[in-house]
């Protein structure tokens, strides 16, 4: 045994201060015992320290045995205690924070992150969808309000998007998974042209109302569809007059509706007509293609809690307020 003092100082140091070491010796020989005892300057050094235990040092060619005193083992405990408890607490103010987004899954390959919007529309406004940090075939949906996350996720459940397998839907925690994408056809949401079988004006109006009848909303005025193609289409129930309130809510909606038909084609003029009460909005393109992609891509849309259907008109007809 020729362990010295500073040989264990020097070998517990390694990991963390030491404030003095005592060797327990025999009173008549002066000989240690085998033991001795290591005082750190920090118990936050303790756990370190312990780590130790079973390895050989640098002064003798066995392993050697480390534990804690009785002090240290009681400040362990309540390290363990507090961390435990300061994890818990996390846990449940995770719980009691408002949930806000869904892990929306099994959805179709083809439905993009704009479908995503559209469709959960009815249930409130949406803040972001994101398909690009979970697995392929599903989306974290972000609500604005937390009403309405918990609102579309005890409704939209079963809803099938044209691929024949229903959506799954859960509050959406960090690392959680669900099924994959669904399989089946070669289905899309809108008719902007590319591969895939859209689900056209009609099944994608009637999808949507009863999408708003699962929100609770009032349901859209009846139409069997967009008609004819022409260059010119009018938008029905795309606001209340009498419930518009401010002086420029006619140009938030025109640059609403511009914004939504500019991808279709070259918008010649949209009139919002505040004057009718069934919300009319009249729009005139260059073209008649391009017009009927547009109204195609909007009949049955939900804006502001509100179902629409287009229809087109006759563009010789179309001199609302005679232009611009």
């Amino acid at each position: 045994m020729k362990a010295t003092e500073k040989q264990i100082r020097k070998f517990f140091e390694k990991v963390g201060k030491v404030r003095d070491v005592i060797m327990i010796r025999d009173k008549y020989t002066n000989r240690h015992k085998g033991y001795a005892y290591v005082e750190l300057n920090d118990l936050e050094s303790v756990p370190m320290v312990l780590m130790l235990n079973g390895t050989v040092p640098d002064f003798q060619r066995f392993p050697i045995l480390v534990k804690a005193s009785e002090a240290e083992k009681n400040f362990l405990a309540k390290q363990e205690s507090a961390a435990a408890a300061e994890q818990q607490a996390e846990i449940d103010q995770r719980a009691a924070a408002p949930r806000r987004k869904l892990l929306v899954g099994n959805l179709h390959p083809n439905i993009t992150e704009g479908d995503l919007r559209t469709v959960l529309a009815p249930f409130g406004d949406v803040e972001s969808v994101d398909m690009s940090t979970v697995a392929p075939g599903s989306a974290v949906v972000s609500f604005v309000k937390a009403e309405d996350a918990m609102k579309a996720s005890t409704k939209i459940a079963g809803i099938e998007l044209g691929a024949g397998t229903p959506i799954s839907v859960q509050f959406y925690e960090p690392g959680a998974t669900v099924m994959g994408a669904a399989s089946a056809g070669d289905w899309k949401f809108d008719n902007s042209g590319g591969d895939g079988v859209a689900l056209g004006a009609d099944g994608r109006a009637n999808l949507m109302n009863a999408l708003g009848q699962r929100a609770g909303l009032a349901p859209p005025p009846q139409s069997s569809g967009v008609g004819a193609p022409t260059a010119a289409f009018t938008i029905t129930n795309m606001f209340d007059p009498s419930k518009e309130d401010g002086n420029n809510w006619r140009d938030d909606i025109k640059a609403d509706v511009t914004e939504e038909c500019r991808s279709k084609g070259d918008v010649q003029h949209v009139y919002v007509d505040a004057s009718d009460p069934r919300g009319l909005v009249h729009v005139l393109f260059a073209d008649a293609s391009s017009a009927n992609a547009a109204a195609l891509a909007l009949h049955g849309r939900w804006f502001g809690g509100r179902a629409i259907t287009c229809a087109h008109t006759d563009p010789a007809a179309y001199n609302y307020q005679s232009l611009p």
